[in-house]
């Protein structure tokens, strides 16, 4: 009886061993310059993929996405995780012939901020059609500056991937309507496709699932808030305030006149006192200062520094240098593939540090610091807008936008 036990307990851990193992290797693993990533944040999406993985294979016919539901409102971590079991037994299975697969392929065309707002209608479509989602995400891969998803998403990789010589999805040709570049239009194909799951959840729930720092750009974020707070309690005892001046410099389009980052130094100020009034007490403010204008985050950094901090309010700055404003318009020319991703991986820590601030003062009509709000902690009563000085006058050059309601936001003070 002693022998058999023993061998009973060697057989189960042989077994647990050997599942372990082929959960390890059944994980994609997508890697830039080792910045090796595997799931998104829930690994119990990546255990379930996995075991669906091991089971046999599936009848050679193509099944779209349906999540059934009386639910108006449903969690989008609970649709997701089952659509991730959908997608690898539809992707992977050979048997369908690739025509037959149906699928939204969405490519960016835009800056990071956009991109990221026109992902999530990608998102939204492929999984109310019932489709098998997949990013051709550029100039850099994913993984560069985001964390890999737990299913088969790389385009081009599933482009180019294959099983018992069988194509697992057909060229983009094959299916016209698949692909989406940037936002949807109104007259999109696929806008003309009948809905299989009429399903509403909330989007920063979406974008928090789907758009996360990969392992480098997390570790740049945690460093500058970890060096910004002595102790647990200090975090308690501050007020992470964000400065996010987009000029427009080097585009097409003016979102600040010269002199307005000003504005920014003044409405953090009259915030900061009222703030402070209110409490009856001194609060330390930890502010992030970014820009698209080296020049421009000089002279708030400096004017933080030097004018703010006399006993009134007691200011600490932190700022990130070197990082690039449009990642998605970048290339190796800018400098060596090594230093591009660096400073790609910078912006990117930007993108998530801006979603750590408790209050936020953003240029009217930057999707680049909106889209970081969105998915961040910041009441929406803690966003605040500024608006270029001469939306309602002449410019210096073109410029699409108009006044935010209010100009100014009230807490600034700012006279019209």
């Amino acid at each position: 009886m002693y022998i058999i036990r023993l061998m009973c307990y060697r057989v189960f851990h042989f077994t647990l061993i050997l599942c372990v193992f082929t959960l390890i290797c059944n994980a994609k693993n997508i890697s830039e310059d080792n910045d090796s990533e595997t799931c998104g944040e829930s690994s119990d999406l990546c255990e379930q993929a996995s075991r669906e993985n091991r089971q046999p294979s599936q009848p050679a016919v193509w099944k779209p996405f349906v999540y059934e539901s009386k639910a108006k409102w449903v969690a989008f971590q609970t649709v997701f995780a089952e659509y991730v079991i959908w997608h690898r037994r539809m992707y992977l299975n050979a048997d369908i012939p690739c025509h037959e697969k149906k699928s939204v392929v969405f490519t960016p065309n835009a800056g990071l901020g956009d991109s990221i707002g026109a992902l999530s209608t990608g998102v939204s479509i492929a999984l109310k059609t019932g489709r098998l989602l997949f990013i051709n995400w550029k100039p850099y891969n994913w993984t560069v500056g985001l964390k890999a998803l737990p299913f088969d998403y790389d385009y081009l990789a599933a482009l180019n991937a294959l099983n018992n010589n069988n194509a697992l999805i057909c060229p983009e040709h094959s299916d016209p309507a698949a692909q989406l570049s940037g936002h949807i239009t109104a007259e999109h194909p696929l806008l003309k496709i009948p809905t299989i799951n009429d399903l509403n959840f909330a989007y920063d729930d979406m974008i928090r699932a789907i758009v996360q720092p990969s392992t480098k750009v997390q570790h740049i974020v945690d460093s500058v808030i970890s060096s910004q707070f002595e102790s647990n309690n200090d975090r308690k005892n501050v007020q992470l305030v964000g400065l996010v001046m987009r000029t427009g410099e080097g585009e097409y389009n003016q979102f600040l006149s010269p002199g307005d980052e000003a504005y920014f130094v003044k409405c953090f100020r009259n915030y900061a006192v009222d703030y402070q009034q209110k409490l009856a007490k001194l609060v330390k403010f930890k502010v992030f200062v970014t820009s698209d204008n080296i020049e421009t985050k000089i002279k708030v950094v400096n004017e933080l520094n030097n004018q703010i901090n006399n006993g009134e309010i007691h200011v600490d700055v932190i700022t990130l240098d070197d990082s690039f404003v449009h990642v998605m318009h970048v290339s190796e020319k800018n400098g060596k593939k090594k230093t591009v991703k660096e400073k790609i991986r910078k912006t990117y820590a930007e993108y998530f540090l801006i979603g750590k601030c408790n209050v936020l003062f953003l240029t009217h009509g930057s999707l680049f610091g909106r889209a970081a709000a969105e998915r961040g902690i910041a009441d929406e009563q803690n966003v605040h807008f500024i608006s270029d000085s001469k939306c309602d006058g002449k410019r210096e050059k073109y410029s699409y936008l108009k006044c935010h309601e209010p100009k100014y936001p009230a807490v600034c003070n700012i006279p019209l």
